[in-house]
């Protein structure tokens, strides 16, 4: 039986590199790329004004659409299929058609679309210009996202606001032990100031137990480790 799962893990590993390779854009080609980054099928992007770090996944038929605006992606972050990304926008311009404003951008405004550390957005979201999401952030599929999500949040609809936060205090700090160096985590002080501006009046977003979860990540290594059902 153990044969036989590692057989089964060596044949997804194949699978999952064939489906989520970035062979159509060099790594050399990205303003940055980390190390267990993976890019789906059928993506429409521009690589130089894309800065990803370790372990980001983007997956199939995301759109990264921009004239000099940039997106940066830190580690354990996914953006799922059909998403698309515009950190920039047209500015009308008296005199100019829009025809000519498109294709040659003039008067075009840009920015930087950042997505922090573990936040995951879902099938179907808008990232417009200034959108800023923050640790841990998970984004309701379909939203549209103009401005800053705090760290935790839930968001949703368009404008996406705030529907819940995803951990309680104690989850988040249990959660930041097991992901991040201590020098990284947020501190019980910046999540008690989070809650009291933020998540006075929200639920907390429904969770599975570590328990019930048969692995967990092992941070020494960078691996989620797998753990075999007896």
């Amino acid at each position: 039986l153990d044969q036989m799962m590692k057989d089964f893990k060596t044949a997804f590993r194949r699978i999952w590199r064939k489906l989520f390779s970035v062979s159509r854009y060099p790594r050399s080609s990205f303003g940055a790329i980390g190390k267990g980054t993976v890019i789906g099928d059928q993506c429409v992007i521009v690589p130089r004004y894309m800065f990803l770090d370790d372990y980001v996944a983007i997956q199939n038929h995301v759109h990264f659409i921009s004239a000099g605006g940039k997106l940066v992606v830190k580690k354990f972050s996914v953006i799922s299929a059909q998403c698309v990304i515009v950190p920039g926008t047209h500015m009308p311009v008296p005199g100019i058609p829009f025809y000519f404003q498109t294709t040659t951008h003039a008067g075009d405004e840009q920015s930087t679309i950042t997505i922090e550390e573990d936040c995951w957005i879902a099938s179907g979201c808008t990232l417009l210009m200034k959108s800023h999401i923050g640790r841990g952030a998970i984004v309701a599929a379909g939203s549209v996202v103009t401005k800053t999500v705090p760290p935790y949040a839930v968001v949703a609809g368009s404008p996406a606001k705030v529907i819940a936060v995803k951990f309680s205090k104690e989850d988040i700090l249990r959660h930041e032990a097991a992901l991040y160096e201590p020098s990284e985590r947020l501190t019980p002080g910046q999540i008690d100031a989070l809650f009291a501006e933020h998540y006075r009046d929200v639920k907390v977003l429904r969770h599975k137990d570590p328990a019930d979860v048969p692995g967990h990540y092992d941070r020494a290594s960078g691996r989620f480790i797998e753990m075999l059902k007896s």
